[in-house]
């Protein structure tokens, strides 16, 4: 995941600009666990937390830091490569300047760089 990111969005009224991605923990997932993420790339497991049911793995891709919730019985350990990713109907766009929510639900999208 390089600093820039490149998006095409179908039939959205949204400007050229910047803009900040969100994604929720629960909608990242392990690709091992489910090959049908849309966007998925690799990030090195910094810590795992243990909370009830589940699992909230911090990750770092980069200078990203990002946090997935997976079920308790997956085996992560710290210090591990993973693949990660989440399906585009799952994310949030915000106006980069205002913080504003601009986009979600996933109108029809693909990465183009």
């Amino acid at each position: 995941m390089s600093g820039e990111v490149k998006w095409l969005l179908g039939e959205s009224n949204l400007a050229q600009g910047n803009y900040l991605l969100g994604i929720r923990p629960d909608k990242m997932t392990v690709i091992e666990a489910s090959k049908n993420a849309e966007i998925y790339w690799r990030a090195r497991v910094e810590l795992v937390e243990t909370t009830g049911g589940s699992r909230i793995i911090h990750c770092e891709t980069g200078s990203y830091k990002f946090l997935l919730s997976v079920d308790r019985s997956y085996k992560i350990e710290e210090g591990q490569e993973i693949d990660v990713g989440f399906n585009f109907s799952d994310a949030f766009l915000f106006d980069a300047n205002t913080e504003r929510r601009v986009y979600s639900n996933g109108d029809a999208a693909r990465q183009v760089a």
